[in-house]
């Protein structure tokens, strides 16, 4: 009996000390990574794995902080899933700038502890609103419809705010007590929406409880042929309005309302024509009927709003002035808002569905694009002086070196073209341009056309018009009877640098401050496949803009073919030199001019004298 007993006892001993041999097995064989990471090798385990910081981020500026973690050494970053980034030895955060996203982690020893795996994302994309001069403002706010905060630049709380989403119910309000002038509130942007509830009040929407208002009702904003000097995108004019003197426009109809509300994507509901020019091109207009001064004492102006989808508008207001020496269009670059509005003279370009990165650069490379915004063949650039090509693209999309000043170029330009019209150029208002011909060989044939044509080029006379018959570059107008398009000539251009000022360019955002000339001759006149110009671009360090003599075009034509994804954006941004020659045309990038610009800042009440 004893003996079985101490049979019993030795069985289970052995069992308990196999039981810890396998529960000892199975710590050391613990991998880096696992859940446990307080111990360390304290009391000589092996190093593990740090817990992961929880990463936020502020919106107002950018700034990335992150929890602590415990036993961690130090902390490192990554920008947008880039490179490893060592955080700087008593730093407890990281700024971002606009449209980058960041993640943290947290660095162990090497020795004890292993470093951890990569924060949550934080996202530094935010909807914000900015003026006509690229630069962030206030005067919007946006809600849910149950009051929460979208989007606060009224008190600045959340000037970088929510991103919008389709689909979803928004409380859009605007304080008219920024007003520099009376006028109604007008918008464009909202092609597929649906708007109701609108209301003037005396109360913001956030204390909205006991608040007076007065309805009102939206009409759709009359079409005008003529565009002032001021940017006023062929709606708006100084003149008499409302009873006042003041910018205002020509109110249409009332559009249908369907269940109460305006869907701006029911059949017929645009009776209005669209823009055909180059300032918010393709964008229908919509206005309150009452103006400011018409509701005293409602310091606030507001509609209910649903995106059906957010799009953009890649094509902004002009404006004459140079931000830091490198705007070229009101929005000093940055396009791809999703909604423009303009009250008393306040404008509000929206970017409600994130952060679009302005992308202004001058040119490292000569190439060209063609009206489609691709890279393109037709043109070929030679060094005069030695006769080398410096841009070999007459059959093949190539590109080529940069220009340089003061030098002589020729430049030729494949323009058979089955639409009858001269030629319309503009990067020119600082160079010399001579030996002007139309022909059928290249300059580098061994044989040249002895019938080549002389020409000349001339300034444009300027019309604003974009009616059916002239809408192109607001210099060309269509003669239906004989099929073509013509042009008033002005002073010539041929052999002569014009004393060129930013302010008096075109007034389009196509092509926006550029001095624009065309040809004495048309295409069908010549019937020949070639154009060539000998160019010299002269530097001039007492000028303002264009030291070099190389004119920074900051926004080409617009592409207007409905089947191209990229329709109603720019052809080219950021180029040199351009030419159109009736079925299509060329932007050509020829060298860096945004060195040669200074910074111009505008006259005190510049803004304000725009709307």
């Amino acid at each position: 009996m004893k003996k079985s007993v101490k049979r019993v006892l030795m069985f289970l001993l052995c069992f308990t000390m196999a039981f810890a041999f396998v529960g000892c097995n199975a710590s050391a064989d613990k991998k880096p990574g696992g859940n446990d990471n307080q111990g360390g090798n304290q009391g000589g385990g092996d190093p593990v794995t740090l817990s992961a910081p929880v990463a936020s981020i502020d919106m107002d500026d950018g700034t990335v902080t992150w929890t602590s973690v415990e036993n961690a050494s130090g902390y490192a970053y990554r920008i947008d899933g880039g490179s490893e980034v060592a955080v700087a030895a008593g730093d407890s955060s990281i700024t971002l700038t606009a449209g980058q996203s960041a993640q943290v982690k947290a660095v162990g020893n090497g020795t004890s502890y292993f470093d951890s795996g990569w924060s949550n994302t934080v996202d530094y994309t935010y909807s914000y609103i900015v003026n006509n001069v690229g630069e962030e403002t206030s005067g919007l706010n946006i809600y849910t419809v149950d009051g929460e905060s979208i989007l606060d630049t009224f008190y600045g709380t959340k000037r970088h705010g929510n991103l919008l989403e389709a689909g979803v119910d928004y409380i859009f309000e605007f304080d008219k007590s920024m007003k520099v002038y009376d006028s109604a509130l007008l918008i464009t942007g909202v092609e597929n929406a649906v708007i109701s509830d609108v209301v003037w009040s005396d109360s913001p929407y956030s204390f909205r409880d006991g608040e007076t208002t007065e309805p009102d009702i939206l009409r759709e904003v009359a079409y005008d042929d003529m565009s002032s000097d001021y940017p006023s995108y062929h709606r708006c004019h100084w003149g008499t309005y409302w009873g006042l003197t003041t910018y205002g426009w020509v109110l249409g109809a009332e559009p249908p309302k369907t269940d109460g509300a305006y869907d701006t994507t029911a059949k017929d509901f645009w009776k209005i024509p669209a823009n055909e020019c180059g300032q918010y091109f393709g964008q229908h207009w919509l206005a309150t009927e009452k103006a400011t001064h018409q509701v005293p004492g409602k310091e606030f102006v507001r509609f209910k709003i649903n995106f059906k989808s957010l799009d953009r508008i890649w094509t902004p207001n002009y404006n004459a002035f140079v931000t830091d020496g490198k705007a070229i269009d009101s929005l000093a670059g940055r396009t791809g808002f999703n909604m423009y509005a303009c009250l008393s003279a306040c404008h509000y370009y929206l970017f409600g569905d994130g952060y679009v990165e302005p992308k202004i650069s001058g040119a490292t490379e000569s190439y060209a694009k063609n009206a489609e915004g691709e890279e393109t063949n037709g043109i070929n650039i030679y060094d005069k002086e030695s006769g080398d090509l410096v841009l070999d693209a007459m059959t093949e999309a190539n590109k080529g070196d940069v220009l340089q000043s003061d030098k002589e170029y020729v430049f030729e330009f494949k323009v058979d073209s089955e639409v009858d019209a001269p030629l319309i150029l503009a990067g020119l208002a600082r160079a010399v341009v001579t030996d002007i011909q139309w022909t059928d060989s290249l300059y580098g044939d061994e044989e040249q056309d002895a019938s080549a044509i002389q020409d000349d080029v001339y300034m444009t006379t300027h019309s604003v018009s974009t009616a059916d018959n002239q809408k192109l570059f607001h210099v060309l107008t269509y003669d239906a009877t004989n099929n073509r398009y013509t042009g008033v000539k002005g002073a010539k251009k041929t052999g002569a640098v014009h004393d060129y000022q930013w302010s008096s360019g075109n007034k389009c955002s196509s092509l926006t401050g550029m001095y624009l000339y065309m040809t004495g001759k048309r295409t069908g006149e010549t019937e020949k496949n070639y154009f060539r110009m000998t160019v010299k671009f002269v530097s001039d360090e007492t000028k303002t803009f264009a030291k070099t003599g190389f004119m920074h075009i900051g926004a080409g034509d617009i592409i207007r073919n409905t089947e191209n994804e990229n329709y109603g954006n720019y052809s080219a941004k950021d180029f040199n030199l351009f030419l159109y020659y009736g079925s299509g045309s060329y932007s050509v990038y020829l060298a860096d001019a945004l060195s040669a610009f200074e910074e111009y800042v505008p006259p005190p009440d510049a803004d304000d004298s725009h709307a």
